[in-house]
């Protein structure tokens, strides 16, 4: 049995919809690498004892090594881009391969204040690759 079916035609945009939707795909604002990785890492822990990522907070226990103490600072870093990392990933958001230990970085120690992180104004450690709170790499020196 042949079963037939209504053929409807798309009528051309003019030219005027065309400029006005490129008007308006032009003001669209755009997203960085950077922003989408701080997005993604805003509400994640990290296992204090392997490392690995806990996405649920409500979770009791680490599901790789069944730590129960978690924090908002990961044990890993890329080494590339700063960003918090997972053993267990084979790469980083950003395509590198190869992390430290945020401890190697100095993304553990304590700002002593003359430094402020451009995006949150939280105090930063200017060898830290990025501020802790943010994601941040910019900073700024503030005045004794």
């Amino acid at each position: 049995m042949v079963r037939y079916e209504r053929v409807y035609e798309i009528p051309n945009p003019r030219g005027n919809e065309i400029a006005a939707l490129r008007q308006e795909i032009g003001q669209l604002p755009y997203v960085t690498l950077e922003d989408l990785q701080r997005l993604q890492s805003g509400n994640e822990f990290w296992c204090t004892n392997c490392g690995s990522r806990i996405r649920d907070p409500s979770q009791k226990q680490c599901g790789r090594c069944g730590s129960e103490t978690a924090s908002k600072s990961p044990k890993y870093r890329c080494t590339a881009c700063s960003s918090g990392v997972d053993p267990s990933e084979v790469r980083c958001a950003c395509g590198n391969d190869q992390a430290i230990l945020s401890t190697a970085l100095g993304a553990e120690s304590k700002p002593d204040g003359r430094y402020r992180c451009v995006e949150c104004k939280s105090p930063v450690n200017p060898d830290s690759p990025s501020c802790t709170s943010c994601g941040s790499t910019k900073a700024f020196q503030v005045d004794a």
